[in-house]
């Protein structure tokens, strides 16, 4: 397992302590899913992309504008309509969640679900938000993540205590097969 497909690992392991956190320990936990993301190079490069691609700040200010002036019900959050653009617009959003800018429980309450259970309203954040943002952003990961070198790597097989080096196997196979070949 290479050292990317480990944190790759344990982002997936964080995404679903998020997901399913209670509303007391939801902020810490994205705190360290984006500590992950931002301790990872490659990670933060991708993240770093998406993130450029939008003006977070006044997106934010126009909801919250709106949303006063909104009448019964919650405003659309309006994301924009490229995905790379509504993703990033995503990410910046549970950045400032992590950072505790913007309150998870509060937000959820005020544009997701008027439930007065804090908890249902964090479980419907995830739901409509988290889950779709974290798949999305995984996606953009895994393309990070360089394939496998092309060359036979060696490795030994212990069966009864005895070594078995595949990479030499193969190598005596086709030598073997090599030679059949040159005597015909």
């Amino acid at each position: 397992m290479t050292r990317l497909t480990d944190v790759l690992q344990q982002y997936d392991e964080s995404v679903d302590a998020v997901a399913n956190s209670t509303y007391n320990f939801y902020q810490g936990n994205l705190a360290r899913l984006f500590s992950l993301i931002d301790e990872t190079p490659e990670f933060r490069a991708v993240v770093g992309k998406l993130e450029a691609l939008n003006d977070f700040d006044a997106w934010y200010d126009d909801l919250t504008t709106r949303g006063r002036s909104h009448g019964l019900g919650a405003p659309q959050l309006n994301l924009p309509s490229d995905r790379d653009a509504a993703l990033a617009m995503q990410i910046s959003l549970f950045r400032k969640m992590a950072k505790g800018t913007i309150q998870p429980v509060l937000f959820a309450h005020q544009y997701i679900s008027s439930n007065k259970n804090a908890n249902e309203n964090v479980r419907e954040l995830s739901r409509q938000l988290f889950y779709p943002m974290t798949r999305g952003l995984r996606r953009h990961l895994v393309n990070a993540i360089p394939p496998p070198p092309k060359e036979l790597v060696s490795f030994k097989l212990e069966k009864w205590g005895m070594g078995i080096d595949m990479k030499e196997l193969w190598r005596r196979g086709w030598s073997l097969v090599n030679r059949r070949k040159n005597k015909k």
